[in-house]
């Protein structure tokens, strides 16, 4: 009897061991120093690690305060890219068309093969606020382990405090479609 009490005793309170929780995709980014000037105040930066850059990545991105004028980056599953410059009072433009990768470090690498800019001030104003696009890296930014925003910044833009970045705005739920539109309306 005092060794099936002691058994049960022991093998109830093993099932009381510390156990270790993975909070995906939390824990599967690390975190960073850089700082957002617009980001909630509770919220935290982290840089996603290469296993997770997929899952996170395609949508359409925008500039935090493009809201007259801008450029919309879309990434797309089938590894294709785009950037979509718009402004107010006038027709979409597509400007800039590529692949996209991702290599060992999980940084995301852009392929450009065509582009089209309106004139040399626009390309220069993208360069200014975005960078040259060629390889961005993917954050994302946590309140209390859930995502909030998906963010992608161009190397050169990474700094102490990341002023320029794209934010994801939308996921893709037909992204065939909104990819054959935008070469149809430019094509």
């Amino acid at each position: 009897m005092k060794t099936l009490l002691l058994a049960s005793i022991f093998f109830a309170t093993s099932g009381f061991a510390e156990v270790c929780v993975h909070y995906h995709p939390y824990d599967d980014t690390e975190s960073v120093t850089y700082q957002l000037p617009v980001a909630p105040e509770k919220s935290e930066l982290r840089v996603a690690q290469p296993r997770i850059v997929p899952a996170f990545l395609c949508g359409a991105y925008h500039g935090q305060f493009d809201f007259t004028a801008g450029f919309t980056l879309h990434v797309f599953p089938d590894k294709n890219a785009m950037v979509e410059e718009w402004i107010d009072i006038g027709l979409p433009k597509l400007v800039a068309e590529g692949r996209w990768s991702i290599n060992a470090k999980g940084e995301v690498v852009f392929d450009w093969k065509k582009k089209n800019f309106r004139g040399g001030r626009s390309e220069k104003f993208f360069r200014e606020k975005y960078g040259e696009c060629r390889k961005m890296k993917l954050f994302l930014c946590f309140s209390d382990k859930a995502v909030e925003n998906v963010i992608l910044v161009s190397e050169e833009m990474i700094g102490p405090k990341i002023e320029h970045a794209y934010w994801r705005r939308t996921e893709y739920v037909d992204w065939e479609k909104i990819q054959n539109d935008l070469k149809k309306k430019n094509g």
